[in-house]
């Protein structure tokens, strides 16, 4: 399999902030070696963003909580107040340069970000209750990203070319009889929490 794209998806990005584990730094590696084009899809950056914001406030919150019931505990003097609020604001500024961090890798590492797709709302609908993979019946949202990051590449990719996600939850993307074999791969392997997930155009399948 010759593969020249390998798309990164957000469960691998977000699991150092700085861009520098042992996982990244081999993935780096290899891309490098074996001449592989790697791509962040739009709607992947934006998750990565979207998702630090949302855990970064919820621990903003958490110290907040965690300050005003250790202030209660302090003796009421001058000397003793603390200024809860420019923690907050210190916090708030430190936690703006994963922007910083995220966008440093992109470059430093000539990694391609591809937009959006320009598939119509009304299709996702729709494609949302086929009930086919990645949209699930249960809960067909869940598959709302993926059907992004799938057609951002059919769209904006070279159609010769094979593509492969890297991604930990590749079952999302099989269908039919694939998808028992690929979380067999999983449970079988458990040093590699990645799995591949090849997208060939205009199909989908699983490596």
């Amino acid at each position: 399999m010759n593969i020249k794209n390998l798309v990164l998806d957000s469960n691998f990005l977000m699991r150092d902030v700085n861009f520098t584990s042992k996982d990244i730094v081999l993935l780096i590696t290899l891309a490098d070696y074996h001449k592989l084009k790697l791509i962040i899809p739009s709607v992947v950056y934006d998750e990565c963003v979207g998702r630090y914001n949302v855990e970064t406030t919820a621990l903003r919150g958490s110290i907040l909580s965690l300050l005003s019931k250790y202030k209660r505990k302090i003796v009421d003097i001058e000397k003793a107040r603390i200024d809860d609020t420019g923690i907050i604001d210190k916090l708030n500024e430190v936690s703006s340069y994963y922007i910083y961090s995220i966008e440093r890798f992109i470059k430093n590492n000539n990694i391609s970000k591809v937009p959006y797709p320009s598939v119509h709302h009304d299709v996702i609908v729709k494609k949302m209750y086929e009930g086919k993979l990645p949209f699930k019946n249960e809960r067909v949202e869940l598959g709302y990203k993926d059907f992004l990051i799938v057609n951002s590449i059919k769209e904006h990719l070279d159609q010769g070319d094979v593509t492969v996600i890297l991604s930990e939850n590749a079952k999302d993307f099989c269908d039919g009889n694939v998808s028992n074999s690929c979380e067999k791969g999983k449970k079988n392997n458990k040093k590699n929490q990645y799995q591949l997930v090849r997208i060939l155009i205009p199909k989908i399948s699983i490596w």
